[in-house]
């Protein structure tokens, strides 16, 4: 026999992709063994909603959107690393077969800050998640003196392939190292970033002209 029913429930502490949401609010309501599902996450900052079938390997379809999200509660970016994002997320799959969930990112708003440096994206950017791995076709981003383009994928399990373009005055050096306090000129650099998540490798290409 099918389930049916309903539950509503707070969870705080809430812990995923090793990081912490906070205080979660969830409900359900059962019917004929599928679970209508939603979410507020973060005050409200984070809002689910689906369709999950209480069968076979959980089959499920959710809506999601977010607002001022900050992806460092979840993902940690460095000390000297705030973001902001504001989009909308759509997501299908399976529950028991993770492997193979598919999620379709489109991020409206995404500001990042660095070291004191803001960088706000110049156009909506779209992400998807596929095979376990996130791709990034492209995100530009500018600020009061510096311009980036990234683009490219970063697996679960295995290294990531992201480059970085990026051109600006020879003060956007600050943002990547700490060894340069200010300066005069204009700078190109391509950074190829690999290695996994846990342990990141750089290489890259730097030209300074008019540089003092």
């Amino acid at each position: 026999a099918a389930l049916d029913g309903s539950a509503t429930a707070q969870v705080r502490g809430l812990p995923a992709l090793g990081g912490n949401f906070g205080l979660s609010k969830m409900r359900a309501k059962i019917s004929g063994g599928e679970a209508e599902v939603a979410a507020s996450v973060l005050k409200g900052g984070l809002l689910a909603d689906g369709r999950v079938r209480l069968a076979g390997k959980w089959p499920y379809n959710l809506s999601s959107t977010f607002r001022d999200f900050d992806p460092t509660r979840i993902v940690d970016l460095g000390e000297q690393v705030e973001s902001r994002a504001t989009g909308s997320l759509f997501s299908q799959g399976a529950l028991l077969e993770p492997t193979k969930v598919l999620a379709d990112f489109r991020i409206d708003a995404w500001s990042i800050r660095v070291a004191g440096e803001q960088l706000n994206a110049m156009r909506t950017v779209n992400v998807q998640w596929a095979n376990e791995t996130l791709v990034v076709p492209e995100a530009a981003f500018a600020g009061p003196d510096i311009r980036l383009l990234v683009a490219g994928k970063i697996p679960l399990r295995s290294p990531m392939r992201l480059r970085v373009f990026g051109d600006g005055s020879l003060n956007a050096l600050a943002l990547m190292s700490n060894r340069v306090k200010r300066g005069r000129g204009s700078t190109k650099f391509s950074l190829d970033i690999g290695g996994l998540l846990e342990r990141p490798t750089f290489d890259g290409e730097l030209s300074i002209e008019n540089g003092a």
